[in-house]
């Protein structure tokens, strides 16, 4: 069973660039928005692992992360091009986030996070 990522980005040409990168190995869904996503989670999707955009138009990163946590806990990645990132090191520690990667991303370094994380999830699956 594939690992499934929800990619949520509004620019359209990373949204393209990471379901060309990551298809063949994981399920992939994109997003643009946050409602789209909230959306997907209402439904009942529920996704492995969420990449996010720390800055989208209608919210930040962590206000989102702290929607989507009401209905369950995906490993959360986040991206951003902004170069202040004391906060997301501090979320980070605090395990509020499993890690964050600088925009624009090389296919090869967020797939190095992409594989802890899926080790991550296969660790946390055998001790249940």
């Amino acid at each position: 069973m594939k690992i499934r990522i929800l990619y949520l980005d509004d620019e359209e040409y990373n949204r393209k660039s990471f379901y060309a990168n990551f298809r063949t190995q994981y399920e992939v869904q994109l997003c643009a928005t946050n409602e789209e996503v909230l959306g997907l989670l209402k439904e009942g999707n529920q996704y492995d692992i969420i990449i996010l955009d720390q800055f989208t138009p209608d919210m930040t990163g962590f206000e989102f992360l702290y929607k989507i946590k009401l209905h369950y806990e995906p490993v959360r990645i986040v991206i951003t091009a902004h170069k202040d990132s004391r906060k997301l090191r501090e979320a980070r520690r605090e395990g509020y986030i499993f890690d964050y990667h600088n925009k624009p991303w090389m296919a090869e370094e967020l797939e190095e996070i992409i594989q802890r994380a899926v080790n991550y999830i296969n660790w946390k699956q055998k001790s249940i």
